[in-house]
């Protein structure tokens, strides 16, 4: 529906990317949302992604590392990042206002470790949220700000699909911000999984035969 969903972010991003455009995906819980919804389209984006022991440190440089690789062919370069692994790098944006590097950031900002409330530890109430949850109330807008890169926090939508539009023209450092809620999230993840289980379910009942 209308609400923000952090899985929808990758459904809207796969209809409005043009053919050629590079993403980059940080790690956590936006490259499995690139996974499990991303619909498969005719358009040709390239996925680039780090892994590794520390796959969400360098997020930013790395995506500012891929845009300005392909700068000259024109190729669009979006960066989809939630905000810990944004924050762990927030000094790239020195890089980017500096070169003009043109990186459209999408940033999904739940204020902490939304993957960690999709495990067991959630339920652990006292020592979860500054352990795990580890909510940190950073104003990304005055973050952004003091590099002089500009943001847009669209409040539907509608308004989240104009944003990418424009930011796609604009070039230069760009930041699209989210803010989206950890519990509300992992509850909408929940049930798209229940829903999904129910209709494989009925399209394939245990005593169907082929």
């Amino acid at each position: 529906g209308d609400l923000w969903f952090e899985g929808k972010v990758f459904r809207e991003l796969a209809t409005l990317l043009p053919e050629g455009t590079h993403q980059f995906t940080a790690s956590s819980m936006p490259i499995r949302d690139l996974e499990a919804f991303t619909p498969l389209t005719t358009r040709k984006v390239r996925h680039l992604v780090n892994r590794g022991t520390n796959g969400i440190d360098g997020t930013l440089s790395s995506a500012l590392g891929m845009a300005e690789a392909v700068r000259e062919s024109g190729a669009p370069a979006v960066l989809v990042s939630g905000d810990i692994a944004f924050l762990h790098d927030s000094n790239g944006l020195q890089a980017a206002k500096a070169y003009g590097i043109p990186l459209l950031v999408v940033l999904i900002d739940n204020d902490g470790g939304g993957i960690f409330h999709m495990l067991p530890i959630a339920q652990v109430s006292d020592a979860f949220e500054p352990y795990f949850g580890t909510p940190h109330g950073t104003d990304f807008a005055l973050l952004c700000a003091a590099h002089a890169v500009p943001v847009e926090e669209p409040r539907d939508w509608a308004g989240f699909r104009d944003s990418v539009r424009t930011g796609l023209r604009a070039g230069g450092p760009r930041v699209i911000r989210l803010r989206t809620d950890r519990q509300r999230n992992q509850a909408q993840h929940a049930l798209v999984w229940t829903k999904a289980r129910e209709r494989i379910t009925a399209a394939f009942p245990p005593n169907r035969q082929f």
